[in-house]
């Protein structure tokens, strides 16, 4: 009998309308199963609060503490466990794990997230036994950045960053899993107890003291370029406290440097010795300024990015109604400013009612508040954020291609600059990463294929297109093949919806949060779906000045590789609310 079977639930046990099937893996605060959803018919994955410590299970079902001196701390346990759960169902990003569903129930509580193919990063060490090559490293490297970096804005810190909580998916891109678990294992002040709420060698020195003020965003870091230093070494670094020096000692860990040399790049080597600095002065304080270790470009971008967050996060600047009470446009004073309108959330059919094909049936689904840019991203736009980041090769491509015949932005001198008779068409030529990048850096995102529906529609109305459902009226709100000329036109020539969004029907289509799968309607989550389980194509949507009438339809679902571009495809920004 395994080991875990005195702790997990019996398989065939139903909590709400999930089933198990099986046990995913057993911690020190946690237990993860394979399950189905009865109601949807497919796959997820369901992580229960179980801290082994200070808890036991009793008929096979009800989880209670072991004695009334772990009761407090269980409590305080249970109710944290569902309170990150809450703060992380707000994300919608590639490189962190969805939650779909949380609830409390047999005395503890659960979340319910999108179960993929694929393995930790410890799994794949464990069964290479050799360092991953430095490409491969870097990919993964700047994927939980990403994934970071968004956290970190919400002041929200994962705090046990290694291996086995990095997931490689079956040919998809790395995620970050298992967050806060450091905050659930709650237990007595005592040696053991800390044990749970920290994992030894990558946890920085600042986790083992009893003041949590003490950490932030550089204690994320310190447990990354561990993680990095155990990729190149596949050795763990030596328990911080370890390395303090108190009696003289000299630290035992071998720098990256020298640990590795010859094998890597130098500044990657220089990065993470950076990264496991015992001093948390001595650290990268932020994303960005690891991002600018590893790729040696000055930190200007995190000064920007730290001034837009600052300016953004208030909803004050000046606020003006597209029409009706709910629309608000937020201009950031900023040199490359984004407009953007908020659309607040609420449940619509998305799909055609009339339509049989899976791919467009109609469905319920419930979404939260959020902001959406009011035009899509404009050659000058994108030109300032390459001037900032440079113009980056991401799953072999480069972000955009400026060697297309007719690009209208051109690189001379160091300098990225567009055609000032283009720079207020819409960019093109971009790759779905070139999109994210640039999302991430006005503090954004790409919308989810739900959003861009219930936003194009006007919050979910029944409009076959975005402004009207005439169409001889289509011609007032957008460009297609009828009447575009064969080109793409400046942004918000037509007429906009009634949130005040320009092109949602026509001139460009846009790329999605979304991987596409035709079936996706089928089995999709009713509130926020977003379809992160890895496939061949994203979604695009809108459609374009190449298109018909039924190719810019709301409904209208395209896709394409996300590393390739095309002159008809651009993207617009979406913000969390």
């Amino acid at each position: 009998m395994p080991e875990y079977a005195k702790y997990a639930l019996p398989v065939g046990t139903k909590l709400r309308e999930y089933l198990i099937e099986n046990v995913l893996g057993v911690g020190g605060f946690g237990i993860t199963y394979l399950a189905e959803d009865t109601h949807l018919k497919r796959k997820v994955a369901i992580k229960e609060y179980f801290p082994i410590e200070i808890a036991w299970r009793e008929d096979n079902t009800i989880v209670i503490p072991k004695s009334e001196d772990f009761r407090e701390s269980y409590s305080v346990g249970v109710e944290r466990f569902l309170r990150e759960a809450r703060s992380l169902a707000q994300f919608v990003h590639p490189n962190i794990i969805q939650i779909l569903n949380f609830f409390p129930a047999n005395g503890t509580a659960y979340f319910v997230m999108n179960y993929v193919a694929g393995e930790s990063l410890g799994e794949y060490l464990k069964r290479e036994q050799k360092p991953l090559p430095e490409k491969k490293l870097l990919d993964i490297v700047f994927a939980v950045l990403s994934g970071l970096k968004a956290v970190h804005k919400k002041h929200i810190l994962h705090r046990d960053i290694k291996p086995d909580n990095i997931y490689l998916w079956k040919d998809g891109e790395p995620m970050l899993i298992d967050f806060g678990a450091s905050r659930y294992a709650i237990g007595h002040a005592s040696n053991q107890s800390l044990t749970l709420v920290l994992t030894e060698g990558f946890a920085p020195y600042e986790q083992y003291q009893t003041d949590s003020t003490k950490q932030g965003p550089w204690t994320d870091i310190y447990a990354l370029g561990a993680t990095m230093y155990k990729a190149i070494t596949l050795e763990a670094p030596p328990k911080a406290p370890d390395r303090l020096g108190l009696d003289g000692d000299q630290d035992p860990l071998i720098p990256a440097v020298l640990a590795a040399k010859g094998r890597y790049g130098e500044r990657l080597l220089q990065a993470i010795d950076k990264c496991l600095a015992v001093s948390i002065k001595d650290r990268p304080q932020t994303v960005d300024a690891l991002k600018a270790l590893l790729t040696g470009k000055p930190l200007r971008l995190e000064k920007n990015t730290r001034e837009v967050i600052t300016r953004i996060q208030p909803a004050v600047p000046e606020a003006k109604p597209a029409s009706g009470k709910e629309t608000r446009v937020i201009r950031e004073p900023r040199s490359v400013a984004v407009e953007r309108v908020f659309v607040k959330g609420g449940t619509f059919w998305m799909g055609e009612k009339t339509a049989f094909e899976s791919d467009r049936k109609a469905h319920r689904v419930t979404l939260r508040d959020y902001h959406l840019s009011v035009t899509v991203v404009t050659n000058l736009q994108y030109a300032a954020f390459l001037n900032e980041a440079d113009n980056h090769k991401e799953g072999g491509s480069y972000w955009i291609n400026l060697d297309v015949p007719g690009s209208v932005i051109r690189h001379l001198d160091e300098k990225f600059i567009p055609n000032p008779a283009f720079q207020d068409h819409p960019v093109v030529n971009v790759t779905w990463y070139g999109a994210r990048a640039f999302c991430e850096w006005v503090g954004g995102r790409l919308p989810s294929e739900a959003e861009w529906e219930f936003a194009a529609r006007g919050r979910g109305k029944e409009e076959r297109w975005a402004g009207t459902n005439e169409e001889a009226q289509l011609g007032a709100f957008a460009w297609y093949f009828e009447n575009a000329g064969g080109h793409a036109h400046p942004v918000a020539t037509k007429k906009p919806n009634q949130l005040g969004l320009f092109d949602m029907s026509g001139n460009v289509g846009e790329w999605c949060l979304d991987w596409y799968d035709r079936s996706y309607y089928n089995w999709s989550p009713q509130h926020n779906p977003v379809n992160g389980e890895k496939a061949t194509d994203k979604v695009i949507r809108g459609g374009s000045w190449n298109n018909n009438p039924l190719g810019v339809q709301t409904y209208f679902r395209g896709y394409l590789q996300p590393t390739i571009d095309d002159g008809r495809v651009g993207f617009r920004v979406a913000f969390n609310k």
